[in-house]
């Protein structure tokens, strides 16, 4: 069965880093898609 555009594979998993939430947390200047932009890059490589 040939596979669509709208397959689903996993292939890896990670996770964004976390750390304490609120205005002197880690991340606090962090924007999530900067996050996630990190996060793909690790599966890819």
């Amino acid at each position: 069965m040939p596979r669509t555009a709208r397959d689903v594979v996993f292939v890896d998993g990670v996770r964004t880093p976390f750390g304490k939430a609120g205005p002197k947390g880690l991340y606090a200047e962090t924007r999530a898609d900067d996050l996630v932009v990190r996060a793909i890059r690790e599966l890819l490589r």
